[in-house]
């Protein structure tokens, strides 16, 4: 109608939208292979605020008055053996206990009582003439055939009866009348070192007396008597317990 008004207003064209959703949609895309590359070799570019220090804050975090203690603070209280390691239940007072009383071996002992009577038939091998004929007044000693077996025995004897079986207080004192029960069969010119070694003789046999005394068991050394049997005994028959442990050295005379 002729100065009506249109309240609605008119809509634009349709051909114009369509038109510009067109145009929009003819424009190629960019192609995968024209993006940046994001290969490791190149570095992206950063911010300009990441090459900047970031402030750190004045303001510490207080810490908790109430943290949990560490371990090590918790075995501060707990009992510690030298190694830093706790105590286990093995750990007990020693009292409990009994102590277990320490003393040589067997062969300990046997092996000294060994070594003495080697050491003895060495001194009489040494110090004394073979061939020397010479009348001491002693039946064994005298006769060349018997005289070294005869010498061995005299100082075995005198050691295990005066030193290990009565423990005499002076052995400088048994050595030097061994020495001189000896002294007329012996070579003059070794006086000196053979009453030396006889001394050191008469001292491996009083170490050899205290093993045996600080040991439990009953060590008995056997019976000298031989002149009737037809042997010399050079060096006894040893017993522990009533065992023989050690056989007697022996020279047949028949």
């Amino acid at each position: 109608m002729c100065g009506s008004a249109d309240n609605n207003p008119t809509p634009p064209p349709r051909r114009v939208i369509t038109a510009l959703l067109d145009s929009s949609s003819s424009q190629p895309r960019p192609r995968t292979s024209t993006r940046p590359s994001t290969s490791t070799g190149r570095h992206r570019p950063q911010s300009s605020r990441t090459g900047r220090d970031r402030p750190q804050s004045t303001h510490q975090r207080p810490s908790s008055s109430f943290a949990r203690p560490s371990s090590s603070r918790r075995q501060k209280h707990a009992p510690k053996t030298s190694g830093g390691e706790r105590h286990t239940s093995s750990y007990r007072d020693k009292s409990q206990f009994p102590l277990i009383p320490e003393y040589p071996e067997d062969r300990t002992i046997i092996r000294r009582i060994t070594n003495l009577a080697t050491l003895i038939d060495q001194h009489a091998e040494f110090y004394y003439p073979h061939n020397a004929r010479i009348q001491g007044g002693d039946t064994e000693l005298d006769n060349l055939e018997t005289r070294h077996a005869a010498i061995r025995r005299h100082i075995a004897r005198g050691i295990v009866a005066s030193i290990i079986e009565e423990d005499s207080s002076d052995i400088s004192e048994v050595a030097n009348h061994i020495a001189t029960q000896l002294a007329d069969y012996a070579d003059p010119n070794t006086e000196d070192a053979r009453n030396a070694h006889i001394q050191e003789l008469c001292k491996l046999g009083d170490e050899l007396r205290v093993l045996i005394e600080s040991h439990p068991s009953s060590w008995i050394f056997g019976s000298w008597a031989d002149s009737e049997l037809g042997f010399i005994v050079m060096f006894p028959a040893v017993s522990k317990d009533g065992d023989q442990v050690i056989a007697r050295q022996i020279f047949r005379t028949g």
